[in-house]
């Protein structure tokens, strides 16, 4: 997962080069996107759970949602490239 996660800005790149498609790359590439965007609801449920408690300041849970949002919207758009 980590070498995919290193190499999911290159996700559709290949295409724009020429070089032939990898039907098998492109399935990690989907895994690994989908398995991501799991990971983030994951996350986001958690920061809505620790802003209920109060556990954290409404600052440093607005910048971990930024954060997540900006994530999320980068994966969805690697996501229609495959």
């Amino acid at each position: 997962m980590v070498e995919l996660g290193r190499s999911d800005s290159l996700i559709g790149k290949r295409e724009a080069r020429g070089t032939t498609p990898d039907p098998e790359h492109d399935t990690r590439c989907e895994e690994y996107v989908r398995l991501r965007l799991l990971t983030i609801a994951a996350e986001r449920a958690a920061l809505l759970e620790a802003r209920s408690r109060g556990t954290y300041s409404s600052k440093a849970l607005n910048a971990a949602q930024r954060r997540l949002d900006i994530e999320e919207t980068r994966l969805q758009a690697l996501g229609e490239h495959l």
